[in-house]
C-alpha cells in the first residue's frame, strides 16, 4: 500500500508539474502574441509602455501621465476632446446619453431602440427586465460607437454612456421626475445595479462592455421653481435626510453594480457645490465606499462653481475646488481654459491632474480603446444589432409592463367591436411617450412611425367605429374646442377613452418644475363632460411626475390607468389593457399625493420628514392620506399571499452578542393566482419599527421600509413559492440619527408581507440590549 501511495503521489505531482509547464508555456505564448499585437496596435500605435496591452493599466497610465504635460493634462478632461497624437489619444467624446435608449441619430437608416422612460418602466418591478435593457442598450451603444455614429454634442459617439438617473422622486413638481425609478432608494439601487451591469458587463471578461454613469451625485431634485434654480441652490439637508434618502441608492449601485463612473450635480448641498464637495465625494464615495472609477461633471457645473454659487472669486479659480473633491472630468471648458495656468501659478499641484487622468483613462483601457481591435468582439458588434426585432420586442413588452390599473369599478375590459371615442390632449400625441434624452425614433427623424392611441385603438377594435377628438387647443388645454364634435361622438359611442396628463417639454423637462400638481387648463373640464354623458370611460394618465386627480377617484363608471411614458409602444400597451389582451401588472413606484401636497410645502424645502409646512414626503413619512401609495396596483385576475406553513417565529436579536453572531432569518411565502385569467403579481417586503424607544430628539423614524420585493408571472391555479431573508439583519432595521450613523435600537419590528394592497402578512423581529449598537457610523 505504501508503494502504491507513493506512486499515486508521484503521479499527481507529475501532473501537476505537467500542468505547471503548460501553464508556463500558454503564458509565454500569450505574452509573445501580446508583445507582437502591441507592435502592431492599430488602435495605439506607439512604441510606449502606455500602448502594451500585456502591461497593467494601472501601469499604462503611469506612462502616459509621464509623458504629458499639465496643459495636454487639462485638454484631455474635458468632454469634447482634441487628439494628442504624440501620446497614442484619439480625439474622444465622453458625454454621450443613453437613459431609455442610446441617444443618437440614425445609422445606416437603422434607429436605436427607445424603451419606456424609466419612470414608467420601474412599475415594472422587475429586476430581469431593467439587465435585458442593460445589454440591448450597450449592445446599441457599441453598434453605434463601432459604425462611426455621430452625436450632437460634438464628434463621434463614444463608451461613456451618462446614465442611470437614481436620484429619488422626493417631489411630483421636480421636472425630471420621467427619468429615474421612483421614490424609494431601494427599488432605485435594485433596477440600476442590473441596468449598470447589463451596460457594463458582457461576454468578454477582459473589457467593460461601456461605461455606465449614474447622476446626478447627489440630491439633484429641483430644476427651477420658487425662484430657485438647479444652478444656483444651496439645499439644506439633514445628515439623517441625506444618509437614509440621498445617498441610499448610491452605495450598493457603485459597490454591487460597479458602475466605472459618476456624475456630480449642479447644485450645493449645505453651502457647497457639488462638483467641489470633498467630503461626499472622497471622504464617503471613494474612501468610505472604497469605489475607484471616476467622476465627471454635469455640463458646466464645475464652472457654476464661480459663476452661480459664488464659491471662488473667479472663473480662472474653479479647477482647484473641483480637482481636489475628485471631480475628474470637466463637460465643459473650465480645465482646458484655466487648469494648467493654475498649475503654473502654484495653486493646484499638477498632481491632482494626474489623479484625473490616470482614473478617466483606466476606464478607457478596460474598455479596450487602446488595445489592438483584433480578437476584441465587442469591437465587432455589428450595425445590425442597431433596433433589431428582438430589442423591439423587449421594448414592447417593457411597456406591458409599465401599465399600472389604478382604478376599475368593473368597467374593463371592453369587448371589442363598440364604438369608441378617444378625446383629450393626448389623443393623437406620439412624441409625448418618448419622454427624454432619446435618439432618433423613426428614419429619417420624427414620429410617424409610432402609433398613436386614436390609430392604435382603430386597429385593434376589429374595424369597429373609432372617432377621436384633441377637443384642446393644445397640450396645456387652456382652451376647450370641438365640444359639439365631442357631444355627437359622445352619443353614439359605447366608450370613452380620456387621454390627459403632462406633455414632456411644456410641463416638466430638464430645467422646469411643475408649479400646479393637477390636471393643467381644461381637461378636468372635459373629462367631467364626458363622465355626465354615462358612458363607461377609461381615463389614461400620460405623465412622469404623478398628477393629483382627486375629484375622479371613486368615480363610477370610470376606470383609470396610469401609463407614463410608457415608449414606443405605449399607445398599443394602453390599447390592449383596456381591451383586455394584456392583464395589467404594474406598481407605483411612487406615492400620488392629493393636490393639496402641492400648496402645503415647497419644492426648496428638501426635508424628507414632517414638519412645520411640510406634511412629509414618500411612502415613509407623508402624514396625510395619499389617493394612491407606493406599490399600488389593480389586476384583472386575483392573488392570494400566505405563509407557506406556519407564521415564522419572532426573530430575536441580541445586541450584547455582537453583530458577527446574528443568524440570518429567512421567510417563505405562496403567492397563488386564484382567478380566471394569467397575470403578474409583485410581493413587496417591508420592515417596520413598531415600538422602538427613542433618545428625546431622535429624528422621526420612517413608518415602513422596503427591503425585498419578487415579481411572479402565473397562470390560473398556479403557485409559487418566494423565498426571503432579512440579510444582515441588525443593520437592514436600522435608524439613522441626526449624525448620519446608522443605528440599531431595542425594541419591536415588524416585516410586512404585502402586495401593494389588500391583506398582508406580517413576521416580528424583536431586539434586546441595554443600549443601541451603531453599525454603520457615518464619520467612521
Amino acid at each position: 500500500r505504501d508503494r502504491v501511495s507513493t506512486q499515486s503521489t508521484w503521479e499527481v505531482r507529475k501532473s501537476r508539474l505537467s500542468l505547471q509547464r503548460k501553464k508556463r508555456m500558454w503564458s509565454l505564448l500569450l505574452v509573445a502574441a501580446l508583445a507582437a499585437a502591441a507592435r502592431d496596435n492599430s488602435n495605439c500605435p506607439l512604441d510606449i509602455p502606455f500602448c502594451d496591452p500585456t502591461l497593467t493599466p494601472d501601469e499604462r497610465v503611469n506612462d502616459l501621465v509621464s509623458r504629458m504635460n499639465a496643459s495636454e493634462k487639462a485638454d484631455q478632461l474635458i468632454n469634447n476632446v482634441v487628439a494628442l497624437p504624440r501620446v497614442g489619444l484619439p480625439e474622444y467624446q465622453w458625454w454621450n446619453e443613453a437613459l431609455h435608449g442610446v441617444n443618437a441619430p440614425c445609422l445606416n437608416g437603422r434607429c436605436a431602440t427607445s424603451f419606456p422612460a424609466n419612470s414608467a418602466g420601474a412599475a415594472s418591478f422587475n429586476r430581469t427586465l431593467y439587465r435585458l435593457i442593460g445589454i440591448a442598450v450597450s449592445d446599441e451603444g457599441r453598434a453605434l460607437h463601432n459604425g462611426g455614429s455621430k452625436v450632437s454634442t460634438g464628434g463621434f459617439l463614444g463608451l461613456d454612456f451618462w446614465a442611470p438617473n437614481i436620484n429619488i422622486n422626493r417631489d411630483p413638481r421636480w421636472g425630471r421626475n420621467q427619468e429615474n425609478y421612483g421614490e424609494d432608494p431601494y427599488l432605485t439601487s435594485e433596477l440600476a445595479i442590473q441596468f449598470v451591469l447589463g451596460m457594463q458587463v458582457g461576454d468578454d471578461p477582459r473589457y467593460l462592455k461601456t461605461v455606465a454613469t449614474p447622476k446626478h451625485f447627489t440630491a439633484n431634485t429641483l430644476e427651477g421653481l420658487e425662484g430657485f434654480s438647479r444652478l444656483n441652490i444651496s439645499e439644506n439637508i439633514t445628515w439623517t435626510d441625506m444618509v437614509e434618502t440621498y445617498l441610499a441608492a448610491w452605495e450598493p449601485t457603485l459597490k454591487v453594480g460597479k458602475a466605472k463612473s459618476i456624475m456630480c450635480a449642479y447644485n450645493s448641498i449645505n453651502g457647497t457645490p457639488m462638483c467641489a464637495h470633498k467630503f461626499l465625494m472622497d471622504s464617503i464615495v471613494r474612501k468610505k465606499w472604497g469605489w475607484d472609477g471616476f467622476i465627471v461633471s454635469d455640463c458646466d457645473a464645475v464652472k457654476d462653481i464661480w459663476f452661480t454659487h459664488h464659491w471662488v472669486k473667479h472663473w480662472s479659480l474653479v479647477s482647484k475646488p473641483a480637482l481636489e473633491a475628485g471631480c475628474d472630468v470637466n463637460c465643459g471648458w473650465s480645465y482646458g481654459m484655466y487648469a494648467a495656468q493654475q498649475v503654473a501659478d502654484g495653486d493646484l499641484d499638477e498632481m491632482y491632474l494626474d489623479m484625473a487622468i490616470k482614473r478617466a483613462f483606466k476606464a478607457r483601457i478596460e474598455l479596450g480603446m487602446f488595445d489592438p481591435p483584433e480578437g476584441q468582439i465587442y469591437n465587432k458588434i455589428p450595425v445590425d444589432v442597431i433596433g433589431t426585432d428582438k430589442h423591439h420586442e423587449l421594448s414592447r413588452e417593457a411597456s406591458y409592463q409599465s401599465m399600472i390599473l389604478l382604478q376599475n369599478p368593473g368597467v374593463l375590459p371592453w369587448s371589442k367591436g363598440k364604438r369608441i371615442l378617444v378625446v383629450g390632449p393626448h389623443a393623437f400625441a406620439r412624441k409625448v411617450w418618448t419622454s427624454n434624452y432619446h435618439g432618433s425614433i423613426c428614419n429619417p427623424g420624427g414620429y410617424s412611425c409610432m402609433t398613436d392611441l386614436t390609430n392604435a385603438t382603430g386597429l385593434a377594435n376589429e374595424g369597429a367605429n373609432v372617432t377621436g377628438v384633441m377637443s384642446c387647443n393644445d397640450t396645456a388645454c387652456a382652451t376647450l374646442m370641438d365640444l359639439d364634435l365631442v357631444d355627437a361622438a359622445l352619443k353614439d359611442a359605447d366608450y370613452v377613452i380620456a387621454a390627459m396628463g403632462i406633455f414632456d417639454g411644456d410641463d416638466e423637462r430638464e430645467g422646469m418644475d411643475r408649479g400646479y400638481i393637477g390636471l393643467k387648463g381644461k381637461q378636468p373640464d372635459l373629462v367631467e363632460r364626458v363622465l355626465a354623458a354615462g358612458k363607461p370611460t377609461t381615463l389614461v394618465m400620460i405623465e412622469g411626475g404623478a398628477v393629483s386627480i382627486d375629484q375622479f377617484k371613486g368615480r363610477a363608471n370610470l376606470a383609470i390607468l396610469r401609463a407614463g411614458y410608457a415608449g414606443f409602444y405605449a399607445s398599443e400597451a394602453v390599447v390592449g389593457v383596456i381591451f383586455g389582451d394584456i392583464n395589467p401588472g404594474g406598481k407605483l413606484p411612487h406615492t400620488v399625493y392629493p393636490l393639496s401636497f402641492g400648496t402645503e410645502t415647497a419644492l426648496h424645502n428638501f426635508n424628507m420628514r414632517p414638519g412645520p409646512a411640510n406634511p412629509g414626503r414618500t411612502y415613509k413619512f407623508y402624514s396625510g392620506t395619499p389617493l394612491w401609495e407606493f406599490g399600488f396596483g389593480l389586476s384583472y385576475t386575483t392573488f392570494s399571499l400566505e405563509w407557506d406553513g406556519a407564521t415564522p417565529a419572532t426573530h430575536k436579536i441580541d445586541l450584547t452578542a455582537g453583530l458577527i453572531a446574528q443568524t440570518t432569518p429567512s421567510y417563505e411565502v405562496v403567492v397563488t393566482n386564484t382567478g380566471k385569467i394569467a397575470g403578474a403579481e409583485t410581493v413587496l417586503v417591508f420592515w417596520s419599527p413598531d415600538s422602538v424607544p427613542l433618545p428625546e430628539g431622535a429624528p422621526v423614524p420612517p413608518k415602513k421600509v422596503l427591503f425585498d420585493f419578487a415579481k411572479v408571472f402565473l397562470q390560473p391555479g398556479e403557485s409559487q413559492r418566494l423565498f426571503f431573508t432579512l440579510k444582515d439583519a441588525a443593520r437592514t432595521i436600522s435608524l439613522v440619527d441626526a449624525s448620519g450613523n446608522k443605528m440599531v435600537h431595542p425594541g419591536s419590528y415588524s416585516l410586512i408581507f404585502s402586495r401593494g394592497h389588500g391583506a398582508t402578512l406580517t413576521a416580528a423581529v424583536e431586539v434586546s440590549g441595554p443600549a443601541p449598537l451603531m453599525v454603520d457610523p457615518l464619520f467612521g
